[in-house]
């Protein structure tokens, strides 16, 4: 299968770029728990937090507001208004309720202070092919491969996640600047960006094996362009793969979160440790933390040996069907 083959390509040529996970760090994080009886150190919440700047701010609302602006008129423009014309008559109503509306008019005078209303308004509508999505009010998601009208939907086919960790002042701007460049460079970007400063990991970029060098190539020129934005871009958590020294990189899981199938690996081992300890205050060794995630890994479909991946048997079943 190509995937499989692009995969295989990747891992070949990145062995000097993509630094596993540090078990050392992930084990520490267990024992500590254990011995403290605190399962809550292995919190999904407090996992994304680790090294985060977490000072109780919100992104800032004018950036904010006028880079989803710019992405609205781009929508517009190159998919809702091409969409309307060559869509079938059963869809033509719905699509022309929302051209017809001067509120939603990408000229309104009042575009910016509207923008939140006017993409709940359209999410709400169904609109098949949405430039944007909101998961609920932590994440927003921008989708490239909708800004244009192509006539198909667009699967979305994602392999692996690449992470940045950027300053919250400096989200907007890094989106503006990745988005600018992957037009440029005529590259999909499939990404989302937190609006919270809760998180170490609050810029995601998803892809596919095939196309990772391209999305990496987008990423490294804007870092070239605007080193500033870049300058504090480290992978804090300690969950993820290094990629170039400064991009958190996992390959997306059979199912649930690179995060959050990660965490359910932590605590189900910190259960099992814990009823030893309680036990045998010796048992606590790393032979045996090595041991019980072998298992755990197992059952999750996650290569224990590269914590990073999906164990292989897995990931072809998963993408060769």
């Amino acid at each position: 299968m190509e995937s499989n083959k692009f995969r295989e390509q990747f891992f070949e040529k990145s062995k000097q770029d993509l630094k596993d996970v540090n078990m050392d760090k992930v084990f520490y994080l267990i024992e500590k728990a254990v011995k403290t009886e605190n399962k809550k150190m292995l919190d999904y919440e407090n996992i994304v937090s680790i090294g985060a700047e977490n000072k109780g701010e919100r992104i800032d609302e004018e950036q904010y507001t006028n880079l989803l602006c710019k992405v609205y008129k781009i929508w517009w423009s190159q998919w809702l208004i091409p969409a309307y014309k060559n869509a079938p008559e059963y869809r033509k109503e719905e699509l022309k309720s929302i051209i017809d509306d001067k509120e939603m008019d990408p000229n309104n005078k009042d575009l910016q202070k509207d923008i939140l209303d006017i993409m709940s308004y359209v999410d709400c509508k169904n609109i098949y092919q949405m430039a944007w999505y909101m998961q609920e009010d932590y994440f927003c998601l921008l989708d490239m491969k909708n800004f244009f009208y192509t006539g198909q939907p667009h699967a979305r086919i994602c392999e692996t996640r690449l992470y940045l960790n950027f300053k919250l002042k400096d989200i907007p701007k890094a989106t503006d600047e990745l988005v600018r460049t992957a037009f440029k460079k005529k590259v999909p970007l499939l990404f989302k960006f937190a609006l919270y400063d809760k998180r170490n990991d609050n810029f995601v970029i998803y892809t596919d094996y095939q196309n990772i060098d391209k999305v990496v190539d987008v990423i490294e020129q804007t870092k070239k362009e605007n080193p500033d934005l870049f300058a504090d871009c480290k992978v804090k958590n300690p969950l993820m793969a290094t990629y170039k020294d400064y991009m958190g990189f996992g390959e997306e899981p059979v199912f649930g979160s690179y995060n959050s199938i990660r965490v359910d690996i932590l605590t189900n081992l910190y259960d099992e440790l814990l009823k030893e300890y309680k036990m045998d205050k010796n048992s606590l060794t790393k032979e045996n933390m090595q041991n019980k995630l072998k298992d755990t890994c197992k059952y999750f479909h996650i290569d224990s040996e590269n914590f990073c991946k999906n164990k292989c048997e897995e990931y072809k079943q998963e993408y060769e069907k």
